[in-house]
């Protein structure tokens, strides 16, 4: 149940820190009077911050993240490429050792990028 709970927990700590990191930096671009950006440019800049610095940070929920989906879909490919061998009766080893090399390969995908600390997090 815990496991579950820390890449929510992250995310939530990384969508605090972003909107810190993105202020600082736009207030820096805006005040650098070698950018021709004016500060009325400044809201324009922090949209287009706001997914980068997200996704840099590995703040991005879960559900936005092609990691997690491309793990998903190594699991499913391999579970499905299991149960239809053995529903088929092929029980052949090579065959069914990928498949599970997929699904332990997607699982320990999954592993590594819910427990990555997002670089805000302390």
């Amino acid at each position: 149940m815990i496991p579950a709970l820390i890449p929510i927990i992250l995310g939530q700590v990384a969508q605090t820190a972003a909107p810190k990191i993105i202020d600082a930096l736009v207030d820096r671009i805006v005040k650098d009077p070698a950018n021709p950006v004016t500060p009325s440019d400044a809201p324009a800049i922090r949209k287009e911050l706001v997914p980068v610095i997200e996704h840099l940070t590995n703040g991005e929920p879960w559900y936005k993240s092609r990691v997690t989906w491309g793990a998903i879909g190594a699991i499913f490919g391999g579970v499905g490429t299991i149960a239809t061998a053995l529903a088929n009766g092929d029980y052949n080893p090579e065959m069914l050792g990928t498949a599970a090399l997929s699904v332990l390969g997607g699982f320990g995908t999954i592993y590594g990028r819910w427990a990555a600390k997002p670089l805000a997090a302390k």
